[in-house]
């Protein structure tokens, strides 16, 4: 493990552990749902376990390549072989807007407008469509036109992502969440 990477980890396991720390100190649920504390002592927590995951990746890393220095050649090596058309994503945008850049500049200034104007679009609609409506919308034109994901799978991540959020806020945590005019 390099020394660089030794000391990203432990520095992001400290914020996360003092994160912790201090938000227990904040009331963790209130009267209405969730306190101050909530959401710092789950983020601290999250970045804590993160970090000694990545610790654990860093060193088995080294354990197999003997050091690191055979990791810096292969990325020199993986650095060369990446063609342009694999820097960014949003293929289905690109081809819609004729994006054919050879360095890949156009091509993530097409990705990074589209997603701008979908989150445009989301903040817009939630209050004619509720929540639940725009998000699904949103993440339906993100994952099939900026992702360029299948239909399928457009369609699968726009039931399941709300879904899974409605689950968590509005059941577990009782948050309410702005309804459209079909009641969701």
């Amino acid at each position: 493990m390099r020394t660089a990477e030794r000391l990203c980890v432990v520095m992001m396991g400290l914020v996360g552990g003092g994160a912790v720390y201090l938000a227990l100190r904040l009331p963790y649920w209130s009267q209405y749902g969730p306190g101050p504390g909530f959401l710092p002592v789950w983020m601290g927590s999250a970045l804590f376990v993160l970090s000694a995951l990545l610790w654990v990746e860093l060193w088995r890393q080294e354990k197999t390549s003997g050091g690191g220095q055979a990791d810096a050649r292969l990325q020199e090596e993986s650095d060369k072989d990446v063609p342009s058309s694999h820097v960014a994503s949003g293929c289905a945008v690109r081809k819609a807007l004729g994006a054919h850049d050879g360095d890949g500049r156009a091509r993530i200034r097409t990705d990074l407008v589209a997603s701008i104007i979908a989150i445009l679009g989301h903040l817009l609609l939630i209050k004619p469509l509720g929540w639940l409506s725009a998000a699904a919308l949103f993440l339906l034109v993100g994952c099939r036109y900026i992702a360029g994901l299948s239909w399928g799978k457009s369609v699968l991540y726009a039931v399941l992502g709300p879904a899974a959020l409605y689950i968590v806020f509005a059941i577990l945590l009782a948050m309410p969440f702005p309804q459209g005019p079909l009641g969701f």
